[in-house]
């Protein structure tokens, strides 16, 4: 069904598949569309990740998406892209300049 909507609202673009194997990001596939890759698991993780880059406390990330506060699978779940990686680094950099 995601797959379907995602179609519909034109989410046709390729996008590369990895996975992450210790701390390195792999290629694995040719690019594919973005709609073919939509799942529910996906939604999970980018609602997760939303929420936190937007300053939610992660204890009521964890309470929302079902996660207990020792659950260890949560950070699985946390994906931020490395531009936003980046930005945060960057204010930390500027704040210590200004002391």
């Amino acid at each position: 069904m995601l797959k379907e909507l995602g179609e519909l609202a034109n989410f046709t673009q390729p996008v590369d598949v990895s996975r992450e194997v210790q701390g390195k990001t792999k290629k694995v596939k040719k690019a594919i569309r973005f709609c073919d890759k939509m799942s529910s698991h996906i939604m999970r993780r980018t609602a997760i990740t939303t929420h936190l880059i937007l300053g939610m406390p992660e204890h009521l990330v964890r309470k929302i998406s079902g996660h207990s506060s020792n659950s260890s699978s949560f950070n699985r779940y946390v994906h931020y892209a490395q531009p936003y990686i980046d930005r945060e680094i960057e204010k930390v950099h500027e704040k210590l300049e200004r002391m």
